[in-house]
């Protein structure tokens, strides 16, 4: 993987629900969101896309601003999708977002 550094512009975070091991079809989502809790145990939600058409499970986020990425050190992150009248999150995962040269 590529350091992610605080600041960082057009970094993407790509999800996958899975369930039992494999990709769920997820096509039929009437709310995507990605989930992160910085290393300041604040959380930021972002409403996700679909990578493709939502058949492979994939959703993402990518960075639009310097602010995005506003904290160096670990982040976690989590997917959450509602279908229908039911929700599910992925695991949840981990990251380091790396600080700069000043």
């Amino acid at each position: 993987m590529v350091e992610i550094h605080k600041g960082d512009i057009g970094t993407k975070f790509i999800l996958t629900i899975l369930d039992d091991g494999e990709a769920v079809d997820i096509s039929a989502c009437t709310s995507k969101e990605i989930m992160f809790e910085k290393a300041d145990k604040t959380i930021m939600t972002k409403t996700a896309s679909f990578r493709t058409d939502g058949t492979d499970g994939k959703i993402f986020w990518m960075t639009t601003l310097v602010t995005d990425l506003d904290l160096p050190g670990q982040w976690k992150i989590q997917g959450k999708i509602s279908i229908g009248g039911g929700t599910w999150r992925t695991q949840v995962g981990v990251f380091r977002v790396y600080d700069n040269i000043a």
